[in-house]
């Protein structure tokens, strides 16, 4: 038995019966990549055959496509930088799928640090973009430290306290992510991630932010508490079983398949708060 497969059976019993009814959800549905991702996560396929599915959808350049359901049309960079993030929660940040993409992504990086896409050019759409971008660079070792240095500089120059204490997700989300992992000083990192965090706990309590958006917030920073959020690994765990439905899936904004493998992931990393 490998490790991961081990790993799966010392899970909660709730947290095994949810992810296993969110894999069968995904089965009903007809969700094979989602499955597999699943299947990936609980060590009931190898990761290899994810990064192979995540071969398959790369081009020429290194860009690679979509393996969520839900992702941003691809290849490009919002789909390379979300499959980056998935691949980055099983714990795969190496080998020559990853390095291509992050040469892409390093590439497309604007003259100030920053990232956009001529589909969603608002300046919530860049700041969102840039902090997803700048997070899945952070967790890759083949990525350039003067490339994190200058995507820190331009999420400094988009931070916006307003944007965030109106409920932006994306913005609020994207922050906490990227400045959580960033190894490069980012003089409002502070400032920011404790705004942040307060303002995804008021989103949590007010209701505006369910369960899977915030678990999943938790799952790409790699952490049970957050920077000025009195919410915890064990609360959002509890919330997030009790939102799972009767058929397998979670409710939330996005597509069914990309919620499910969002909550299962995040259950799975939360699970040492649920025993």
């Amino acid at each position: 038995m490998n490790a991961r497969a081990a790993a799966a059976r010392e899970l909660p019993p709730a947290v095994a019966d949810a992810i296993a009814r969110a894999r069968a959800r995904l089965a009903s549905i007809g969700a094979v990549r989602e499955a597999l991702l699943l299947d990936a996560a609980t060590g009931a396929a190898p990761r290899d055959a994810l990064v192979a599915a995540a071969l398959e959808a790369q081009d020429a350049r290194g860009a690679l496509g979509p393996l969520v359901a839900g992702d941003a049309p691809g290849p490009g960079v919002a789909s390379s930088a979300d499959a980056l993030g998935w691949l980055a929660a099983l714990g795969t940040c190496r080998g020559p799928a990853v390095e291509r993409a992050v040469g892409f992504l390093v590439a497309a990086q604007g003259p100030d640090g920053g990232w956009r896409d001529p589909a969603a050019a608002s300046e919530e759409a860049e700041a969102a973009l840039t902090a997803a971008v700048a997070a899945a660079l952070a967790r890759a070792p083949s990525a350039r430290h003067s490339a994190l240095r200058r995507a820190g500089a331009a999420l400094e120059a988009r931070w916006s306290r307003e944007r965030v204490q109106a409920g932006s997700y994306p913005s609020i989300a994207g922050y906490l992510a990227a400045l959580s992992v960033l190894p490069t000083d980012v003089e409002i990192a502070d400032e920011a991630l404790q705004w942040c965090g307060r303002e995804l706990e008021r989103g949590f309590r007010t209701g505006r932010f369910g369960p899977v958006a915030v678990a999943s917030v938790f799952l790409r920073c790699e952490a049970a508490a957050l920077p000025g959020a009195r919410l915890d690994a064990r609360e959002v765990g509890r919330a997030l079983l009790a939102a799972q439905q009767e058929d397998g899936g979670f409710p939330g904004d996005g597509p069914p398949a990309r919620l499910a493998c969002e909550a299962a992931l995040a259950l799975r990393h939360l699970a040492p708060a649920l025993r």
